[in-house]
């Protein structure tokens, strides 16, 4: 018997095995609505044009390619620093923020969950439902993963009074992860009355948000996308924000990210940098360099407002998307009351596997729907295949 004769066998994760059953399917109808990946109205994932003229920039200007620090490039922190929190909070509170440079924003959410675990608490909440890859990122850091009331599927609704209670009663100084815009799988986000109402509990109860900002400007506005961030923070909350540049930016190969923890006052801040800096030490060494350096150069350029048109362009086709398909249906109108890439369409594993199997239209096995997948050739196709599984006359 060798070595390595008793590895198990696991299955493969289920959105990139959707992605490789997509890719394989030889049938021309086929749509993918399924990996979470912005595409154009040509059903292309390209390069955006902001991104291209900072490439060519940084190919003219950069000298070295040797390791960034530990914590990864510093301007690129402090550019998505404002970003993320509005210039006026970082100037004024960036004393308080433990900022590092991550392997994208599932790399920050598992930095976030490995300083957790060691520092501060074994039991992490996540919304019911969520992205699932939550629970594998937090289970492999050796938390204790449970879920909370976030939405009903059946009705179509944020259950925001069971959440309330839920939180209620669950133990000081547990972490609860926060989806700061457009919820993956609903699309559908806390009110700001509602969040208000989130944090006034968080105070009471001691609980750690920990929010993954992984579509900033992809729902509403910048302004709008990262309001409940900048709500907790100008409270004083200590929390955690993990951020990805994959969607925003369409960098989803160059794994760009950034963990910052908001701490109480600056003198922490320090400890928790040596604690940062060791995990990452001790993991991968240093960050890549490339993505960041792009993200840094348009927000720090004049290609800041062509990112923000590119922004608002990307926007706005998912929005008639999600209306146009939503024109077809007297029963699924729901889907317009949420707000960026994703919706969640009642149907079981069965119909889902009937859309793939008889009509090559893949989503994930949930019935979350990527409305970047649609555009004017198929999204007729795509609604009468839909009414044809529901069986909605």
């Amino acid at each position: 018997m060798g070595v390595f004769d008793q590895v198990p066998l696991l299955l493969p994760d289920s959105i990139f095995q959707l992605n490789t059953n997509y890719q394989a399917d030889t049938r021309k109808s086929k749509v993918d609505l399924g990996v979470g990946v912005y595409k154009n109205e040509n059903l292309l994932a390209e390069i955006l044009p902001s991104v291209e003229k900072a490439e060519k920039h940084l190919l003219k200007s950069e000298k070295t390619k040797t390791y960034l620090p530990i914590e990864g490039d510093p301007f690129f922190l402090k550019t998505v620093g404002k970003l993320v929190f509005g210039s006026d909070f970082f100037s004024t509170h960036q004393e308080r923020l433990a900022a590092v440079q991550a392997i994208g924003g599932t790399g920050a959410l598992r930095l976030a969950g490995t300083f957790l675990k060691q520092e501060v608490s074994s039991k992490v909440y996540v919304s019911n439902p969520t992205w699932p890859n939550h629970q594998g990122i937090f289970m492999n850091c050796g938390l204790q993963v449970y879920s909370y009331p976030y939405y009903d599927k059946s009705n179509h609704y944020i259950e925001f009074e069971k959440l309330i209670q839920f939180l209620s009663r669950i133990e000081e100084k547990s972490i609860l992860v926060l989806h700061a815009c457009c919820h993956n799988p609903t699309g559908m986000d806390l009110t700001v009355v509602q969040s208000k109402t989130l944090l006034k509990v968080c105070q009471d109860r001691k609980i750690i948000p920990l929010f993954d900002c992984a579509y900033l400007g992809l729902g509403e506005s910048i302004e709008k996308d990262r309001a409940m961030i900048r709500m907790f923070a100008e409270e004083g909350l200590e929390m955690l924000v993990a951020f990805s540049c994959s969607k925003n930016f369409g960098l989803y190969a160059e794994r760009v990210g950034v963990l910052w923890i908001l701490v109480e006052n600056c003198s922490i801040k320090k400890s928790i940098m040596s604690q940062l800096r060791r995990i990452i030490r001790t993991s991968y060494s240093n960050p890549p360099k490339h993505g960041a350096q792009i993200v840094a150069h348009i927000l720090s350029s004049d290609l800041k407002k062509e990112w923000e048109l590119e922004l608002f362009s990307m926007r706005k086709r998912m929005h008639q998307m999600r209306h146009s398909l939503c024109a077809y249906f007297k029963n699924h109108t729901y889907l317009k009351k949420g707000i960026g890439m994703f919706g969640l369409i009642r149907l079981n594993h069965s119909q889902v596997k009937q859309l793939q199997e008889e009509y090559a239209i893949y989503m994930t096995e949930n019935g979350r729907m990527n409305f970047c997948g649609l555009n004017a050739g198929n999204i007729e196709y795509v609604a009468q295949s839909l009414l044809d599984v529901i069986c909605e006359k």
